[in-house]
Order: structure tokens, then sequence, then C-alpha cells
């Protein structure tokens, strides 16, 4: 028997994309709502995957890297790294052991490869149950930027994981700003991507 599971994603909430080049007061003011995202009560039985950009030399010479011009997520740069509190949750969680949290690297929006890697994340945490595709499986959104980072990684995974339901929780992401917030929303719903808290 498959169970339903819930996996949350926290996209990008890095120091890059909060007080960074690519930072904002929204950014800023939408930290509490994206830390309440992401914690989970002991008895809570979801996932939660945390992820960042973590560009290397290849990267560079990248379409969107000389589209954005903007120098972004370079590996082990302070402007890569996690937020503030959200770093501090997730470095928690990981010296309890808590296995319902993981982190993911990725070289651009979301780089080849890290469904198998949340796959066997699934696998690994349900062992006797069949989540292959994404059966059973609801991902829930949130994070920065909305009409770029987190649009591009519900994509990606909605793709990856054809079974699966793609869930956004708009009260928990900002956009470069609030139109194009609205926009990403907009053409979600439109893609058969359930939106809440609008």
């Amino acid at each position: 028997m498959t169970t339903p599971l819930t996996v949350r994603v926290l996209v990008d909430v890095t120091n890059d994309f909060v007080s960074g080049p690519f930072g904002s007061e929204a950014a800023r003011v939408g930290i509490p709502a994206m830390l309440e995202f992401i914690t989970l009560p002991e008895q809570v039985d979801e996932m939660v995957i945390v992820t960042w950009e973590d560009h290397g030399a290849i990267y560079e010479e990248s379409h969107e890297n000389l589209k954005f011009a903007v120098p972004h997520g370079v590996r082990d740069s302070e402007g890569a790294r996690l937020y503030g509190v959200i770093a501090e949750y997730m470095d928690q969680k990981a010296v309890e052991g808590d296995r319902r949290f993981m982190a993911i690297a990725k070289d651009r929006f979301m780089a080849y490869g890290s469904d198998k890697v949340i796959a066997e994340a699934i696998k690994n945490y349900r062992p006797t149950e069949d989540h292959q595709d994404g059966r059973e499986v609801t991902f829930i959104l949130a994070g920065l930027v909305t009409n770029i980072c987190v649009i591009a990684n519900a994509v990606y995974l909605q793709g990856a994981f054809p079974w699966a339901k793609i869930v956004i929780d708009a009260g928990a992401c900002v956009g470069v700003t609030p139109e194009l917030h609205k926009a990403a929303m907009e053409v979600m719903a439109s893609m058969a991507m359930t939106v809440i808290n609008s």
C-alpha cells in the first residue's frame, strides 16, 4: 500500500536572493513565512527539501549566466549560502539527524539529475512504498524568486514526476516584482498546478 506523501521544497533562499544582488526588502519581509513553511512538528510525516544555487566554473559560460550578467550563487561564496534563520534551522535538523530534511545544491535553476536525488530520498524515507514517478506524492514549493527559480523548479518537478501533484504556496514566495510574482502564479496555475495562499 502506498500512502500519500507531501514533500515541501524551499527554493534558493540564499544570501544572494535576500540581501545580495538579487535581494529585496520583500524577500527579507518574506523570510518568516518561508521559515514557517519548512518548520515541521515532530509528529508530521512529511519531507522537506531545501535547494540553493551552487555555480561552478562551467556556469560562467552558460546562456543563463550571460543573460543575467550579475554574479550570484558562486560556489563557496557567502552569497551562495542559505540565508540566516533558514541555514540555522537546517543545520539544527542535520545535527538532530532528522531524516525528513535534506538539502540539494544545484548548478543551475534545477540541475539535471536532481530528480534522481529526490526520488532516491523519497525511496529511502518510505522504503516499503512505491512512489515511482511521483505516485501519491504532492510537492509544495515556496521560495525565491517566484518568476525565475520557483517556476523553473516547479516545471522541472512536473516533468520529472508526472504522477505528482504540484502545489505553489504563494504566501511563502517572492518575485522580482509583485507584478512578475502574480504573472508567474497565473502561468503555473494554467499548467495544472495548484496555487494556495495567494
